[in-house]
């Protein structure tokens, strides 16, 4: 019997957010329903207002059991529909600033795609491997840095890195001088390189579009 009431009632609440979409046309009140997209029906007021005292009236009569059950649906559809809206405005946000991108997944991803059609995808995943690389443990420092190395720093790595050669070279004069800041330096400079270079044009790309249709 309960699931025949909340049958119901939600019809009678589709009903009314269609049967509020009204406009005033001169001195009088049409509202208008669409049943399908090909069809709709005009309601003069006083047939408006006689199917709005009636609908109310269907309401009243449900159990209150119901109708608290519908409550509870609205205000959890609200809340998905706020954190909807809330990580919508998040990534909208990461679009717009380099360093919101790179901390967002969704961001980083558009971006990674970006940098791999013009074939400096090595920036990101140097930067990527330099944040690893601060917060691991001491008893992994050296297998991560030497990685680090082999990918990015060493002449002829397979994504060699563009950074300057005193950079560079301080770099390779400290491979066994561990520390969890010992990339700082590197990391910085590429990450001005992608935000003065690849962001900009990033932000004109069809990845970036893409990302932003899919906000």
């Amino acid at each position: 019997m309960v699931s025949k009431h909340v049958h119901h009632l939600s019809h009678c609440l589709l009903f009314s957010s269609r049967l509020y979409t009204c406009w005033s046309e001169g001195s009088g009140l049409t509202a208008q329903i669409a049943n399908s997209p090909a069809q709709a029906v005009h309601f003069s007021f006083a047939g408006f207002l006689q199917l709005h005292t009636s609908m109310c009236r269907g309401l009243s009569s449900l159990p209150s059991s119901c109708l608290e059950k519908a409550k509870e649906m609205r205000v959890k559809l609200s809340l998905l529909a706020e954190t909807h809206h809330k990580q919508r405005v998040q990534d909208g946000k990461a679009l717009q600033d380099l360093e919101t991108l790179l901390n967002s997944k969704s961001g980083r991803q558009a971006f990674r795609e970006f940098l791999r059609s013009e074939f400096s995808e090595e920036n990101l995943e140097f930067w990527l491997a330099c944040e690893d690389y601060r917060v691991t443990s001491l008893n992994l420092q050296k297998t991560k840095s030497s990685s680090i190395y082999n990918q990015f720093i060493n002449p002829d790595a397979p994504q060699e890195v563009n950074l300057d050669a005193e950079t560079r070279e301080a770099l390779l004069n400290v491979t066994d001088s561990l520390c969890a800041d010992m990339f700082n330096n590197a990391q910085q400079r590429i990450y001005n390189l992608m935000a003065k270079d690849s962001f900009p044009r990033f932000l004109r790309s069809p990845q970036c579009m893409e990302a932003i249709k899919a906000l």
